[in-house]
């Protein structure tokens, strides 16, 4: 059943569907300058976890040199500041003349996602400063909260998984059954 208002293969129709497809590509023209900036500003930060038992992450953060970017006169980026501290910045990307409004920067990327909009932006290394790309996903906001306590790397169950462990991760439990009583319970 039709539920479009407009009979199929009408002109009408048909010049719908032209200025829907006008309107992705002009979008997508967008996020390639997004990323084209992204690539030609980013400041790597390696931030090094180690852990108890010496394994060490290198996270690969990126954030932006938004004083360059200032003195470049880089387009669509919005809240960019001279001298103040990156991850001090809200930064938006201007698309008022695509009436998408002003999203956060971060969330670019996934503009052209289905349903974008209804799902929240998770941060996989838990830095919200960060800019790179790969550590950002959309998903429902109980998995973005469950992405807290995740032990994250490979304990993570996550469909997209967590890159280090969550804030409120802990290890483990700090009283665990004695072995030879799990030893007596499995036999």
């Amino acid at each position: 059943m039709n539920t479009f208002p407009i009979p199929i293969g009408s002109d009408i129709y048909i010049s719908f569907f032209k200025i829907k497809r006008g309107m992705q590509a002009k979008i997508q023209r967008k996020i390639d300058y997004y990323i084209d900036k992204i690539m030609e500003y980013k400041i790597e930060r390696d931030i090094v976890l180690e852990y108890e038992d010496r394994t060490t992450i290198n996270l690969e953060c990126w954030e932006l040199d938004a004083e360059r970017m200032i003195d470049d006169g880089v387009k669509y980026f919005r809240g960019l500041k001279a001298n103040v501290a990156f991850a001090d910045l809200h930064l938006q990307y201007d698309l008022r003349p695509e009436n998408l409004g002003r999203p956060g920067i971060r969330r670019v990327p996934f503009l052209l996602e289905e349903n974008a909009n209804q799902l929240t932006l998770s941060h996989l290394d838990h830095m919200s400063w960060c800019v790179n790309p790969m550590h950002h996903c959309l998903e429902s906001l109980d998995d973005n909260k469950g992405r807290n306590g995740c032990p994250g790397c490979e304990l993570c169950r996550h469909r997209v998984r967590c890159i280090r462990p969550g804030p409120y991760y802990m290890g483990e439990s700090s009283i665990s059954i004695p072995l030879y009583i799990l030893n007596r319970l499995n036999n």
